[in-house]
């Protein structure tokens, strides 16, 4: 039998799967009743020439998402408005704001979503 198990860890939500996981038993969503947003991990990564990034959102917000290099400089903005509660998915084509691809290297995500703020990393390979 598989069991949900959720772990609050200052202010960090936890979720893992006990026992065998199939397509079947997986969640779809591992969204937590009480947070405002949820972003997952970019699929696939590391990734080339492209990946896809997911969130989800509990309610209507300002929405921003960036990609940052690993010095913290903005390299392109995705999503920079309101958006409905709801799940999301964006595409990013390892190219910056100018339409120039960037180099191999480590990557970060940002989502800000009311007072949601979370940062992944990823990996694009050439």
């Amino acid at each position: 039998m598989n069991r949900l198990i959720t772990l609050l860890l200052t202010g960090t939500v936890c979720v893992a799967l006990v026992g065998p996981v199939s397509a079947a038993t997986q969640p779809r969503s591992l969204y937590v009743p009480g947070y405002e947003a949820l972003l997952h991990q970019n699929v696939p990564n590391p990734f080339n020439p492209s990946t896809v990034i997911s969130y989800e959102l509990a309610n209507t917000e300002t929405v921003t998402l960036g990609i940052y290099d690993v010095h913290g400089r903005l390299i392109r903005t995705l999503v920079s408005r309101a958006q409905n509660a709801g799940e999301y998915k964006i595409r990013w084509d390892g190219r910056d704001d100018r339409g120039s691809a960037v180099a191999s290297g480590v990557y970060f995500y940002r989502l800000a979503a009311g007072s949601f703020v979370e940062t992944r990393r990823m990996v694009l390979l050439k």
